[in-house]
């Protein structure tokens, strides 16, 4: 998420502008006279789907197979205790 400022003027004659950059997740900052005078943030709902896909992308899964050897170490736990029963039960 970025900061940006935009003065009031700027507001006034490229209002598209300003609205595309809250659209895409930035703060911005509406100044006076290089005084920020109010702060303009995106409700969760306006913010596309195609950006929050993209950040999605970008983060790494980190695949570490850990979950395979999870469902490979609780098999084994399964078979050992088996093993116990039949030898205990018969």
């Amino acid at each position: 998420m970025a900061v940006r400022e935009f003065g009031i003027r700027e507001l006034r004659n490229h209002t598209s502008r300003v609205l595309e950059a809250v659209r895409a997740g930035d703060v911005v900052y509406l100044t006076n006279r290089g005084s920020r005078v109010a702060e303009i943030r995106a409700t969760h709902d306006a913010r596309p789907i195609e950006a929050l896909v993209a950040k999605a992308a970008a983060l790494s899964t980190g695949d570490t197979g850990a979950f395979e050897e999870l469902i490979d170490s609780k098999q084994a736990d399964l078979e050992a205790q088996q093993a116990k029963d039949d030898a205990l039960w018969g």
